[in-house]
């Protein structure tokens, strides 16, 4: 993927998400879940603020936890390359992660 296409289809997806639109969260994920996404020219805060987006658009139901983690986890890794790196949004995003996960670990089955 090439820096422009990454950048149209990331404000296609913000553009989306914007709207509400319900095909906003499983696009995003699936393109988050590329490989290609990491290595694409989109700044630390365009991927942090896509995978806190993508982690906002999964409906709050145990079925989607694991996922909502995983988008959590690696906003909270980007977290402090990015602008706005603030102690007490890191600090929001691990309690986040530790009550979903939490969570997760109560809702599966044995």
């Amino acid at each position: 993927m090439t820096t422009e296409e990454a950048r149209a289809h990331y404000n296609f997806l913000l553009t989306l998400c914007i709207r509400k639109a319900e095909s906003f969260g499983p696009m995003a994920f699936t393109f988050i879940k590329d490989h290609t996404f990491l290595t694409t020219s989109l700044t630390p805060e365009e991927q942090f603020n896509l995978l806190m987006a993508t982690a906002d658009a999964f409906a709050d139901e145990p079925k989607r936890y694991g996922h909502k983690v995983d988008c959590l986890k690696r906003a909270a890794d980007l977290l402090p390359k990015t602008q706005f790196y603030d102690v007490m949004l890191a600090r929001h995003l691990h309690q986040e992660i530790v009550r979903l996960q939490t969570e997760l670990d109560l809702y599966k089955p044995l």
